[in-house]
């Protein structure tokens, strides 16, 4: 465990006794399908797969916008809170208003900016509501969250955004309201034209009312960037390329005003986009301490990879799993490139518990789970499909008229080509809420969490 995950007791005391509900006043999530409760349906006006039955037909009993037959992981996370779910950014407030929180998470969603992955020939498909605009809802949102005084809506404040083509920007601003004007250069492949991050940041930081919100507040940053990968596939790029996007770098020179920068020559790895780490740096400021940063799953286990490489070799197969091998390396070189910036945010902001939340063991360890047969527990099929060896070939998709479905959901880990059952979302939350794939798990920070019964009922056992 690493020394961000000690909590001595009188903090933990103080986190426990911050809510009524527990130690979290709020949640909010940003992020991608994984998280996404009902943005994107709400964005494409109805116009979405989820939006049609079967999806919902587990839990919620009709379609939600959820890509999954039941709750999201997000959603196991409220009810152990005693939060009701966290509704949808795009949703509006409701008659109980967003005091508990707001998911800002759309799927389809990319980490990076569309115009930045387009200048690498790489097409985002689905949505345009990137971290970055999730990003700038919360800061357009967070005003009513506090109060009109709060500063929240100083023009002193100006969001993030790729300028293309600009090698330099650095140094003094001419605005009396912008103390600096921070630019960070993101170095493209083949050299081509540099593309520069401008980073402006408000001359003073909020007042105590938003600051304790965000402080009793659970940040929920992701999964995001498997969309940058999944997009970058779809257009052929080769492996290579793939890991070419990891130890793309961009030197952060005094990121924000009154937020120590990181060294010279720190590392930052752009597949979670700079604006991921700009954004925990912006967080911090603004008063957040608490944050679960997810990581990817294993893309070599899901329905979608697994039919698209269905012609790879026998050597390319795990044979515990039955996933693509060298897929699932991939991610564990993702996920160890995250992990290592986080250990950097870290050392970087001490004050801040900043908790890696593991997708991909439990979900590994679902596949490596045999009977006394030795037949693998969960299939690696999708429930909701198309039929064939992993139910997801030819042009029928899950929530089509045609589309094939299994009796119990609770028995798969994948619910459609690539999104998860609410069984599964069940087995990965309550990793993360007790442990092990949570560090710290949170139920170590929030003693007060409150795990249903029947948590550990489903069919699809974590090893």
């Amino acid at each position: 465990m690493s020394s961000s995950g000690f909590l001595p007791p009188l903090f933990l005391f103080l986190l426990a006794t911050s809510s009524a509900d527990g130690c979290f006043t709020s949640i909010f999530s940003f992020g991608d399908s994984i998280a996404d409760t009902g943005n994107l349906l709400i964005s494409q006006k109805g116009e979405i797969p989820a939006a049609r039955s079967p999806y919902g037909r587990t839990y919620f009993h009709r379609p939600t916008g959820r890509f999954s037959d039941g709750r999201l992981i997000i959603d196991f996370i409220a009810e152990a809170l005693g939060f009701p779910y966290i509704r949808p950014y795009l949703a509006g407030p409701g008659d109980g208003g967003f005091r508990r929180g707001v998911n800002f998470a759309v799927a389809g969603a990319t980490a990076l900016d569309k115009d930045f992955l387009a200048e690498m020939g790489i097409e985002t498909r689905f949505t345009n509501l990137t971290l970055q605009v999730q990003f700038g809802w919360f800061k357009e949102l967070l005003p009513s969250l506090c109060s009109t005084d709060s500063g929240f809506n100083n023009p002193n404040w100006s969001g993030l955004g790729y300028i293309p083509r600009l090698e330099q920007l650095s140094g003094r601003s001419r605005s009396p309201t912008i103390r600096r004007i921070t630019a960070v250069r993101v170095f493209a492949r083949g050299g081509e034209p540099p593309h520069v991050l401008l980073v402006r940041a408000w001359e003073e930081p909020p007042v105590p009312k938003c600051r304790n919100l965000l402080d009793s507040s659970l940040f929920l940053v992701g999964e995001i960037g498997g969309n940058d990968i999944n997009y970058a596939m779809l257009v052929g790029k080769s492996l290579g390329e793939l890991h070419s996007y990891i130890p793309i770098v961009v030197h952060a020179i005094s990121v924000l005003i009154n937020v120590r920068a990181p060294a010279p020559g720190l590392l930052i790895n752009p597949v979670f986009s700079p604006v991921f780490f700009f954004c925990f740096q912006e967080l911090i400021k603004l008063g957040a301490k608490t944050f679960l940063v997810p990581g990817n799953s294993p893309i070599g286990c899901s329905p979608a990879t697994l039919i698209n490489f269905q012609n790879s070799s026998a050597d390319d197969y795990d044979l515990t799993t039955g996933c693509v091998n060298w897929l699932n390396e991939f991610s564990q070189n993702q996920n160890k490139q995250l992990q290592l910036e986080l250990d950097r945010l870290r050392a970087l902001h001490p004050h801040a518990t900043i908790i890696y939340a593991d997708y991909y063991t439990p979900i590994v360890n679902i596949f490596s789970n045999h009977d006394t047969t030795g037949a693998r527990r969960a299939p690696l099929a999708a429930c909701c499909g198309s039929g064939g060896r992993y139910n997801v070939e030819g042009p029928v998709f899950c929530g089509d008229e045609c589309a094939i479905v299994c009796d119990d959901s609770s028995s798969y880990v994948y619910w459609d080509i690539v999104h998860m059952t609410d069984a599964a979302n069940k087995a990965i939350a309550c990793g993360l809420l007790e442990g092990p794939f949570a560090d710290p798990p949170l139920k170590e920070i929030c003693p007060h969490i409150r795990l249903p019964g029947d948590y550990r009922s489903s069919k699809v056992v974590v090893a």
